[in-house]
């Protein structure tokens, strides 16, 4: 008996799914597999598993031969065109635009964060699908549109929903995810071997001024705390100029 959230699961790696997008992209009206083939490099057998998860989640049209849709013509561009902000505006969009994809985030909510194997683990379930390595390869695939997204955050082998509005992606954490898609879809696993991950801010915690008031035992005392929130910068003067102004303004 199927789930009831079953739904299709990717054909490929992230960064192959990238390039099917891509690849769709460049048409200007529908297309069969072989054509879309010749232009991505990928074969079209696996096109054709990831065309229907591209279908649910509003990038494909429905149908033998496929167009991309308006806004899979968008993600297309800013994959081609390397504009990382858009693209994960653009995986937004897609994710929240099948109800069935979008209750992943929930149950990654609900249980207040997930590894990342269990959450594929919960994908493999829910999708209805068997324990193959290839859709295993899919449901790593779920996990890296949903971090390309900006909708989970992903540290140290834990998926969480971010809070607030969507921040910018770097290009350095898109690069992340399409390089580990790449190397899980190769089987290609070394013990040593440790994931780079560079954060595109840094959270600073600052020492703050205290405010006192008469230094006797009942009187006031407030506390003033400030976190800042600083860009990645390779030069230091950037941080130094910051500091400074800091300790010019609260400081004096």
């Amino acid at each position: 008996m199927a789930n009831s959230v079953e739904f299709n699961l990717p054909g490929s790696s992230f960064e192959e799914v990238r390039k099917i997008v891509h690849a769709y992209s460049s048409f200007a009206t529908k297309v069969g597999l072989d054509e879309v083939a010749k232009v991505s490099g990928i074969n079209s057998t696996i096109i054709s598993k990831s065309a229907k998860f591209l279908v649910d989640i509003g990038v494909l049209s429905s149908g033998a031969q496929k167009v991309a849709t308006d806004l899979g013509r968008k993600l297309g561009r800013a994959i081609e065109h390397k504009v990382v902000d858009d693209e994960r505006i653009y995986w937004s969009d897609c994710v929240k635009s099948n109800e069935k994809v979008s209750k992943l985030i929930t149950t990654i909510r609900i249980k207040g964060g997930m590894t990342e194997k269990a959450f594929s683990d919960h994908v493999l379930y829910v999708s209805g699908s068997k324990s193959t390595s290839g859709n295993k390869t899919g449901a790593r695939c779920m996990t890296d549109i949903l971090v390309a997204s900006g909708l989970v955050l992903e540290a140290d082998g834990k998926l969480n929903v971010a809070t607030g509005p969507i921040s910018p992606i770097s290009a350095d954490e898109l690069g992340a995810a399409v390089v580990r898609s790449h190397d899980q879809a190769h089987d290609i696993s070394n013990a040593g071997e440790v994931e780079a991950r560079s954060p595109d801010r840094q959270n600073v915690q600052v020492p703050n001024p205290v405010v006192q008031g008469p230094l006797t035992q009942s009187g006031p005392q407030i506390s003033i705390n400030i976190q800042l929130q600083l860009p990645e910068a390779k030069d230091p003067d950037t941080y130094n100029q910051i500091f400074k102004a800091l300790r010019d303004n609260l400081f004096p």
